[in-house]
């Protein structure tokens, strides 16, 4: 695979028309992320478009016009939620080495953690959602909120 990935930011030209870079391009990483088995979740794939940023799996299609519309989650040059591993020359993907401070190491250990906690619990579920507990967890809810 080849790691330039300037091509993922300049989507659009001065006219608001689709880059051939950007079109040509997301087309190699659609071909890359169905070919991970590991990026899939059944049949979805983590979305990694500007409104979705990973919380949400589609399939390879709708995955594909969300980038085309929205473009890439800023600074996703190492493809890591897609099967690529960390061990990416960062500086050939688009990156200086500088811009990966110790914040970008702690946000890719996150991203572990995240990835972990997703592949577990599945594409449907939401950490931001207001699920009303059931009676039992309720009942707790409220002895814990008493003490």
């Amino acid at each position: 695979m080849d790691n330039n990935r300037s091509w993922m930011y300049p989507r659009t030209d001065s006219r608001g028309l689709l880059n051939d870079a950007f079109v040509v391009g997301l087309d190699k990483f659609m071909n890359h992320v169905i070919a991970q088995p590991n990026s899939l979740n059944g049949t979805n794939i983590q979305c990694p478009c500007t409104k979705c940023k990973f919380k949400r799996h589609w399939d390879a299609k709708t995955v594909k016009l969300h980038l085309l519309k929205k473009g890439f989650v800023e600074n996703y040059y190492v493809w890591n939620r897609h099967g690529e591993p960390y061990t990416v020359n960062r500086e050939s993907a688009g990156q200086s080495s500088s811009s990966y401070s110790n914040i970008s190491r702690e946000r890719d250990e996150n991203s572990q953690m995240y990835n972990m906690v997703m592949d577990a619990a599945g594409p449907n579920f939401n950490p931001h959602s207001e699920e009303i507990p059931n009676a039992e967890a309720q009942k707790l809810y409220d002895i814990l909120n008493s003490s």
